[in-house]
Formats: structure tokens, C-alpha cells, sequence
């Protein structure tokens, strides 16, 4: 319920250059993750219902109550968080593609915004009864951003500037 979130908003603060702003929306994230905690914490488990050898995944409507606020936090914090992820990583790399600087960060970006939609779909895979194609998406989803991340994050070799060339 919280992991798109707060990963959405680290992009926030990478973007936003008003810290004001930024700050403000980190805020309302940890009022509204206190309240989806509580949520979680508060909502009745039928423990009866758990059936061992099944994905959670694909039992926790009969093992846990899932009260309105809960499905309501959990909708829009996770659309918050795939906004500014997925978002963020795709208006990175059209920056960088529209400059054509730095190709290597936008490749990069383009990684982590896939790498994020994959868990963002696991609802849909939930949904359609496949519990635990859950954790496979989020395996690949975590080894899409962390080759994004690695492809941002190699050196480029700095261009020889035109005089030095033409002396040597």
C-alpha cells in the first residue's frame, strides 16, 4: 500500500525544484500513511480462512476485512505512487533525449518506469486469479529499476575538447 508511494515521492523531490511544495506533499504522505497503517492494524483477520500452501495473495480478501478506507487509501496511494514513478522516469528521459545529453540516463529511466509499471499491474494479475504472478512482476519489476539505475549511473567519457585534439 506504500511502497509506490514513497518511491513516487523521492521522485517528487527530484523534480519539484520548489522544496515547498515538495515538502508539503510529503505531509500529506505520511498523514495519509498513518491513516492506511491504522487501517491495516485495526481490520479484523479471519485467521479461520487461512489456508496454508496458498498464496496470500491470492486468499487475503476471505483472511482479511478490507474496510473502505483501506481500499481507498490503497487505490490512491498507489496511483499517487505510479504517477510520480512512472511519470517522473518518462518526463526524465524525454528531457534527456529531447537535449540529446546523457543517453545513458534516459535508457535508464525508461528501465525504471517499466521496472515500476510491472508491480503496478500486479493488481490486474491478482484480480484474474494468477496470486502468484505477483511476485514474480515485482522480482522483475525490482531488476528492471536496478538496471535503470545502473545504466543512469555510469560514468560517460567526457568529450576531448577540439584544441587538445587537433595538438595531439
Amino acid at each position: 500500500m506504500l511502497t509506490a508511494a514513497w518511491l513516487g515521492q523521492g521522485t517528487v523531490y527530484l523534480l519539484i525544484r520548489k522544496p515547498g511544495v515538495a515538502n508539503t506533499l510529503t505531509g500529506v504522505l505520511l498523514v495519509a500513511s498513518v491513516l492506511a497503517a491504522a487501517a491495516v492494524f485495526l481490520a479484523p483477520v479471519h485467521a479461520t480462512a487461512f489456508q496454508v500452501g496458498i498464496p496470500v495473495s491470492s486468499q487475503y480478501k476471505a483472511v482479511l476485512d478490507r474496510t473502505g478506507p483501506m481500499i481507498l487509501l490503497t487505490i490512491l496511494l498507489n496511483i499517487y505512487g505510479t504517477f510520480t514513478l512512472v511519470g517522473g522516469a518518462l518526463w526524465s528521459a524525454w528531457l534527456f533525449f529531447r537535449k540529446r545529453v546523457l543517453l545513458n540516463r534516459m535508457a535508464g529511466n525508461v528501465f525504471i518506469a517499466a521496472g515500476a509499471l510491472l508491480p503496478a499491474s500486479a493488481g490486474t494479475f491478482i484480480r484474474l486469479g494468477l496470486g502468484d504472478w505477483l511476485y514474480i512482476s515485482e522480482l522483475l519489476g525490482a531488476a528492471l529499476m536496478f538496471l535503470g539505475f545502473w545504466f543512469a549511473t555510469q560514468p560517460q567519457p567526457a568529450d576531448k575538447p577540439v584544441a587538445a585534439a587537433q595538438a595531439a
